[in-house]
């Protein structure tokens, strides 16, 4: 089969899809597939760059607008090379921005170009936080209590806001960024600013209330949740640092917690990813308060897909391997053919 993976891109994640891409890709040729690594940030004119790490701290906007293709004119450029080197099926190792919220896939289905993952409406919603936890409200699966700011909100509405609605600590974040970029916990009052100018960055802003327990995550693959996987952080947040770093983190798989919470975990997370209307994969994440209360945070339709990363930990303690977990991901995005 003839693969194109796309990875890069201009987001803050560029870094982790690097990261996942080129895992993907080695995976993809072991198994016999004819693959092309394509990198939108480059447009026609692709150089690919040789991928080292993700690092500690996500790339500056002023390394991403060093990038040389225009937005726009890249996706474009990207589909004539899609289109001119007779693709199968795209596999999207994009994380953030164009590539998970909708747009990229809503150019494919206008050029009949197969493409692995969630469809136009699941990745535009599952990219926006707080109208994912709307629809996780009306699927009767708990989520934090949440309030929403545009960017534009006046700063004394917003302190008002928070400070008659949440006791500290609360969680400040940008409404539409993965990997913990622009993240906050905010211990108390005296803090909040700091961590409104650092969300806002980012565009707009979801405030909701910290969760003191463990972090979860449940990998849905089609229909199927694969096993809970415990995150344990180092210091215990899980920021970039400790995601991406080798050996700030423990992971547990599955998960020690008991069997009618692992239950209650993969049938929210089943919940939420039929909610959005997923497909073929995705992540969810929860927190489990002190009270073993289940809460779903997001859903995260394009998950980091390196060999140690979450989805490929929690498919190889289903017994399957990174090969066959890309293998499925391709086998069940050809619904998504026009």
């Amino acid at each position: 089969m003839h693969v194109a993976v796309i990875l890069g891109g201009t987001s803050s994640e560029r870094n982790v899809s690097l990261a996942s891409g080129t895992a993907i890709a080695k995976a993809l040729k072991q198994s016999g597939h004819d693959v092309i690594l394509l990198d939108p940030a480059f447009g026609k004119n692709q150089k690919l760059q040789p991928f080292t790490q993700v690092g500690v701290t996500p790339p500056e906007q002023t390394e991403l607008d060093r990038l040389p293709a225009e937005q726009g004119k890249a996706l474009f450029d990207l589909v004539e090379l899609i289109l001119s080197k007779k693709i199968d099926i795209v596999f999207n190792a994009l994380h953030g921005g164009i590539g998970e919220n909708g747009i990229i896939q809503s150019i494919f289905e206008a050029a009949k170009i197969n493409y692995t993952g969630s469809g136009v409406m699941a990745s535009a919603l599952a990219m926006n936080k707080v109208t994912s936890k709307y629809i996780f409200q009306s699927c009767n699966v708990p989520t934090p209590p949440f309030l929403f700011f545009k960017k534009s909100t006046e700063w004394a509405a917003v302190h008002k806001a928070i400070v008659s609605t949440f006791q500290f600590p609360i969680v400040i974040k940008p409404n539409e960024e993965g990997s913990t970029v622009g993240l906050s916990i905010v211990k108390g009052e005296k803090d909040l600013g700091a961590a409104w100018e650092k969300a806002i960055h980012y565009g707009h802003v979801l405030v909701e209330k910290y969760i003191a327990g463990r972090e979860l995550t449940v990998a849905v693959l089609g229909v199927q949740a694969l096993p809970v996987i415990e995150i344990i952080p180092e210091g215990g947040f899980y920021d970039y640092e400790h995601k991406y770093t080798k050996g700030k983190t423990n992971y547990v798989c599955p998960a020690d917690i008991t069997t009618a919470i692992s239950d209650n975990a993969k049938s929210f997370a089943v919940k939420a990813f039929q909610g959005l209307g997923c497909e073929a994969y995705a992540r969810v994440d929860f927190r489990l308060s002190e009270n073993n209360e289940l809460y779903c945070l997001e859903v995260n339709t394009l998950p980091g897909m390196t060999e140690t990363s979450l989805v490929p930990k929690a498919a190889k303690a289903d017994g399957m391997e990174f090969e066959q977990l890309v293998e499925r991901i391709i086998q069940s995005s050809f619904k998504n053919s026009i």
